[in-house]
């Protein structure tokens, strides 16, 4: 392959792994960026139509609670409020109003029907004094969605009655329609029980829709009953599902106080166009780069080749042997570089044939004189050989006779040194024998110091343990003390809770008195709460008081029992050292008796330790004698063997000379025979 076309190859993968990278890259980045900005609008907005129910659904409950707290209402006289609530039901935005008894029972203004709500949780939070709202329900009567507003109607602080409002549920879809945006995307809300209360599509919430449940006969709802099911399960979040064959993206939120939820829906195609549309582009872009790319590679390729091609031509005459011919170059870059480098390289090889030619002619005289001096020299190695074989076999001779005298030397010697061994062996155990006896003396002198400190050490011993009893004593009778103490600290605990439990039923009592004055009574039933939250708190740490108290007084009757265990064993403690007092008497006798012995022993070592010593010094000297006459022999010998040695050394030498001498000339006729051959191919090169 031509260096052109590499060099463009080259260049165009480059550029096209660049632009590979880099627009996979903008797109991957794009996608996960403009994914989550999208996430989070969906987020956003489902967090506005929360607010916008809440807001709703606040508001009712003000105007419902306004009414419920007039003068007609709190009446509790039906006529009244029938009379009143017809007057502004309209006016209350309301489609009717009623009022339930804590039976359960309510009467309908307009209506003029009865029902039961007893069983409706809105309805006993209401009987409880919280406002509460039912779910949206379809009502057979005007075949329309309502919902159930209930707040209560207090007289003197205690829940009466029940205002009950029949409000139109389309209010919830109004707001969800309000809230659509882009093309594709739309609000609806849905109840726990994963029914759709409010959208766009009024066919879904008159037919309470529920994809949880239509997906077991319909299984093409498969993907839109999982995204509920995991939506009823969550307070906020993000999921994607596939709905009339359509990729959808839905965020939802829970409403506060109340079993709905919010959810903001859009197509994926949608939501992520912009990053479709940044994915054409950067593929187009990538195509524009890669197609330059291929122009300049095509630019630098062909200015790279043309140089190029004119080295090839003087190469080829430089093979055939011709070293005239020089690279014509004008460009100053890199390859004028590469080409001036090159016509210097020929110029040198020129200089270095000619120099080799002149050379050749002056090794070829210089191996013929070397060929006849190697001659020579071999003859007189060979008469050198003879003259060593005379002096090696005169050197072995002499080396037999020594031998001989150098063994009966060394008998002598061995038996110098066992009689020396046994001396010294004799010497060093005296020497050990007395050393050991010295220790032994010493050893019972500090074993007899010892034992009379040990004495002086037992007598403190024993007074120090009688105070110790005697204090041992003194904390038992401050522990039984703090036992009889305890018990009284347990009988006022006890008597704490019990004006503790008094209190707390005082303060029930006037907390009654309280709720049955009404609001004249209101102070006072804070104050007796207060002082029933007093009297608790005196309960329970009197109580845990009274716990703490118990564990002390068990650990103090612990501590008595450990007093008196130590007590018994101070006894026992004086017992034992009087005992042992008595067996230091018996061994300190005994130990002054060891060293008296002793002594005797180690002057008599000693005597006999100096006879040992001076013969010990004659057989040393004995030693001494045998082993220079040794030593000279052996000097003899080993003359000897160096020039045996030497003289074998020299016999290889001469081997090996030989050889070497044989070699250089048959290097020198081969030389030769190259320096012709070298000479006929210089010959070749024209200079």
């Amino acid at each position: 392959m031509k260096l052109s076309t590499k060099v463009v190859t080259s260049i165009v993968t480059l550029v096209l792994f660049i632009c590979l990278g880099i627009g996979i890259t903008a797109i991957v980045i794009s996608y996960s960026q403009v994914n989550n900005i999208a996430r989070k609008s969906l987020m956003t907005q489902a967090e506005t139509g929360r607010r916008l129910v809440e807001a709703e659904i606040r508001n009712e409950f003000v105007i419902l609670q306004d009414i419920a707290n007039e003068t007609e209402m709190k009446s509790l006289n039906w006529e009244d409020q029938r009379e009143h609530l017809a007057s502004i039901v309209d006016q209350a935005h309301f489609l009717d109003f009623g009022i339930m008894d804590p039976d359960g029972t309510v009467r309908y203004v307009l209506g003029e029907e009865t029902s039961n709500l007893g069983d409706r949780d809105y309805a006993r939070n209401a009987l409880l004094g919280i406002p509460s709202v039912s779910d949206v329900i379809i009502s057979r009567v005007i075949n329309k969605p309502v919902m159930m507003f209930a707040v209560p109607i207090t007289v003197d602080g205690i829940v009466r009655q029940v205002l009950v409002a029949r409000k139109d549920g389309n209010v919830l879809s109004e707001i969800t329609n309000t809230l659509g945006f882009g093309e594709t995307g739309y609000t609806y809300m849905l109840n726990r029980g994963g029914v759709i209360i409010a959208h766009r599509n009024q066919d879904y919430v008159m037919n309470q829709f529920a994809p949880i449940e239509e997906s077991k006969q319909d299984p093409s709802l498969k993907s839109l009953a999982d995204a509920f099911s995991h939506i009823i399960k969550q307070e906020e979040g993000v999921v994607d599902y596939n709905f009339n064959n359509a990729d959808v993206v839905i965020g939802f939120v829970s409403i506060k106080g109340m079993d709905w939820i919010y959810a903001v829906a859009m197509t994926k195609q949608e939501l992520l166009s912009g990053v479709y549309t940044l994915g054409a582009f950067v593929i187009f872009g990538a195509l524009g780069f890669l197609l330059l790319g291929i122009v300049i590679a095509l630019i630098i390729g062909r200015s790279i080749s043309k140089p190029m091609a004119a080295i090839v031509p003087v190469l080829e005459s430089v093979a055939e042997g011709n070293l005239t011919d020089r690279v014509q170059v004008d460009s100053k870059d890199e390859l004028g570089l590469i080409a001036n480098t090159f016509n210097q390289s020929i110029e040198g090889l020129s200089q270095i044939v000619t120099t080799t030619k002149d050379a050749t002619g002056k090794l070829d005289v210089m191996s013929e004189d070397l060929i006849q001096k190697m001659h020579k020299t071999l003859a007189s190695m060979e008469r050198i050989e003879a003259n060593i074989h005379k002096v090696k076999q005169q050197a072995m001779d002499q080396s037999y006779s020594v031998s001989g005298t150098n063994k009966t030397m060394e008998e002598i010697k061995e038996l110098t040194d066992n009689l020396n061994n046994l001396i010294s062996g004799q010497a060093s155990a005296i020497v050990e024998s007395s050393a050991a006896i010295e220790e032994m003396v010493a050893n019972i002198k500090s074993v007899t110091d010892t034992l009379h400190k040990s004495a002086a050490s037992m007598e403190e011993l024993l007074k120090a343990s009688n105070v110790g009893k005697q204090e041992i004593q003194k904390v038992t009778e401050i522990i039984t003390a703090i036992e009889s103490d305890s018990e009284g600290l347990i009988e006022a605990s006890n008597m704490i809770q019990n004006i503790a439990e008094q209190t707390n039923l005082l303060s029930m009592n006037a907390a009654i008195e309280a709720a049955h004055a009404g609001d004249a009574g209101k102070g006072f039933g804070v104050v007796a709460g207060e002082i029933r939250k007093l009297a608790e708190n005196s309960s329970k740490q009197g109580r845990s008081i009274t716990l703490v108290l118990n564990n002390l007084k068990q650990r103090i009757n612990t501590a008595v029992d450990v007093s008196d265990e130590a007590q018994k064993q101070f006894a026992r403690i004086l017992k034992l050292l009087v005992q042992v007092q008595d067996h230091e008497s018996v061994i300190k006798g005994a130990m002054e008796e060891q060293t008296i012995g002793s002594g005797q022993i180690l002057e008599a070592m000693k005597a006999i330790n100096d006879i040992t010593s001076k013969v010990k010094d004659g057989s040393r000297n004995m030693i001494a004698g045998s082993e220079e006459v040794l030593r000279e022999m052996q000097k003899v010998i080993h003359t000897t063997q160096e020039v045996d040695n030497s003289m074998d050394d020299m016999n290889t030498s001469l081997g090996d000379i030989n050889m070497a001498i044989q070699g250089v000339n048959t290097v020198t006729q081969e030389t030769k025979e190259s320096i012709d051959m070298l000479s006929g191919e210089i010959e070749k090169f024209t200079i």
